[in-house]
Order: structure tokens, then sequence, then C-alpha cells
């Protein structure tokens, strides 16, 4: 299997304000890979850039012409989130990480506004 680089294209944040702890859906895509030996793909996710990748999917992502992997992350906190793809050819070989996309999700809810005034009018 040649080595491929992948580059995430999209990070989509479904739902990021929040006032309690919540489910949010991240959306990742990436370019296909066109090798004839690829058998799919591989997503991970950590919170510290460039290091604590955990595989998120179970069984392999299948090829498409155009990949994707929705994340779905219980209670999530308020935090930066860190994504990489690897490709596994049919022999079972993946390939080294693709270049690492991000998105933050904010889980808190805005400040109240201030400076609020009513005017009455009797006619």
């Amino acid at each position: 299997m040649k080595k491929t680089i992948f580059t995430i294209i999209l990070l989509v944040v479904i739902g990021v304000a929040f006032n309690v702890q919540a489910a949010v859906q991240v959306t990742a895509t990436w370019s296909a890979n066109t090798e004839s030996d690829l058998a799919g793909y591989n997503i991970y996710r950590s919170t510290t850039s460039g290091s604590g990748y955990v595989k998120l999917n179970s069984s392999i992502i299948a090829k498409t012409s155009a990949p994707q992997y929705i994340d779905t992350i219980p209670d999530a906190t308020e935090a930066t989130y860190y994504y990489v793809v690897t490709a596994v050819d049919t022999s079972g070989n993946e390939s080294s990480y693709s270049s690492e996309a991000s998105t933050h999700i904010d889980t808190r809810a805005p400040s109240p506004p201030n400076g609020i005034k009513v005017t009455v009018n009797i006619q």
C-alpha cells in the first residue's frame, strides 16, 4: 500500500450553545483515497492536539467517493476536539495519520443582557 496523505476537509458542529452538558454531533468528511487495494478508513479523536487519539469506529468506515463519519459526543463539555483519519488496505495495513482537523465545542450559555430599560406611556 502506498503512503497516502489525507486532508480532512470539513468539520461541522451541530447544536453548539447549551446551558448544560449535551450530546453533540460532529461530521468529518475527507478526500477519498483512490488506491485499488483500499478497504476503508479509521477515524480518531483527541482533546489534545497531536497525541492521545482514540479510535472512534468499531468497524472499518466503508470506502465511498465522499467518505464521512458522524461522531456523537455524549455529555460534551466545552473543549477543542481534534480528529485524524487513516486509510486501511485489504491486507489490514494502516496508513499514518492524516493532517489534524479540529473544532471547538462551546457548551456555555451566553451572559445575560444588561442595561434593560422600560418606558410607560399613559394615553
